[in-house]
């Protein structure tokens, strides 16, 4: 069934207790996920299990700060990972006030599924057809609602889940729905780094929108054969790097009415459009070991360069493979590992 009027959009709420969502309102807004993803002719999804879109919905209602960011200065798909999630995803969020009290959970509901897939940057990620899971965070009291919205893939089974230990990354699964792994040129694997999440204020996440997924920092390849070598040490790509809260004064003020809000969030959206482009020179790291068939991949892999030359952070493990009607690799899994 199709969602009814749709809504304002200002993020504005006061702080007052949560309250209780019964499991029909999850079917719902599921409902309205694959609704939409059939009118752009996507395949439907079932629902997921990984419960990081409930803990920020959560987070976002209690602290009263709603970004793809909270306030520890973690991005979405490392609360994912720290979850249990290892699939490569996509996350959304939406959040309404209503000062005169919510008198329908399920028109803010539709309200907000309709807002994420009206949007021409989330609508092209939404309905793309890799995804096959939603996982679905809602939450609101008397005069606050949000809404978090997790779409993932589901195609790695880690037997191993991946792990850096004394500088060496290990990690080993299968492959499902399609992938195919006919050789052992057809995984791709890259590392990408942010520094530790540190501390932000309410008033620098405000400023953004967006996040990016740090720097590329390695790809991983395997072993040549004996009596062979690699020719290339290095390689290139450019990356798009957007606005961050640190980017901010710690000491930017928080709007005190919805109108600066909604205007500070449209700020942020014309920043989004525009992301700096930035060329990273980064190093081919060979694998101590890298077998990959049809059966599955392990590998392990001493990053102890790249851990000396960034220090701690979270360490993002991307796994990239080619898949049935599907043009050029792609982005199977993405795992992050905070390292101290």
């Amino acid at each position: 069934m199709r969602p009814r009027q749709r809504g304002d959009n200002s993020p504005f709420r006061p702080s007052v207790p949560s309250l209780p969502v019964g499991p029909e309102y999850y079917d719902r807004a599921l409902e309205l996920v694959n609704y939409f993803r059939m009118e752009g002719n996507a395949p439907f999804v079932e629902m997921g299990c990984i419960p990081a879109a409930q803990q920020h919905a959560d987070y976002c209602l209690a602290t009263g700060v709603a970004s793809h960011w909270d306030l520890d200065g973690f991005k979405p798909y490392m609360r994912y990972s720290r979850a249990g999630g290892c699939q490569a995803t996509a996350a959304f969020w939406w959040n309404q006030p209503k000062p005169e009290g919510i008198t329908d959970l399920e028109l803010l509901i539709e309200d907000g599924m309709t807002w994420m897939f009206e949007i021409t940057g989330h609508r092209r990620v939404a309905l793309d057809s890799l995804y096959r899971k939603a996982n679905i965070g809602i939450a609101w009291n008397r005069y606050n609602f949000v809404l978090a919205v997790e779409l993932e893939g589901d195609y790695v089974e880690f037997d191993r889940l991946p792990a850096i230990a004394n500088n060496v990354l290990t990690f080993s699964g299968r492959i499902k729905n399609g992938v195919r792994l006919w050789g052992e040129n057809d995984l791709s694997a890259d590392l990408w780094y942010d520094p530790l999440p540190r501390p932000v204020t309410a008033g620098q996440l405000m400023r953004v929108n967006a996040h990016d997924y740090g720097y590329i920092i390695a790809s991983l390849r395997r072993p040549p054969p004996a009596g062979q070598y690699w020719l290339e040490d290095w390689s290139n790509l450019t990356v798009e790097r957007h606005t961050a809260p640190e980017d901010f004064p710690a000491n930017s003020p928080v709007p005190s009415n919805p109108e600066e809000i909604v205007s500070l969030r449209q700020e942020a959206y014309y920043r989004n459009e525009r992301p700096r482009r930035v060329q990273v020179t980064y190093p081919w790291i060979t694998c101590s070991r890298w077998d990959v068939s049809a059966e599955g991949f392990a590998v392990t892999a001493d990053i102890g360069s790249v851990r000396r030359e960034n220090g701690p952070g979270v360490y993002t493990l991307s796994l990239w493979a080619p898949m049935e009607g599907r043009d050029g690799p792609v982005n199977i899994s993405r795992y992050s590992m905070l390292v101290r």
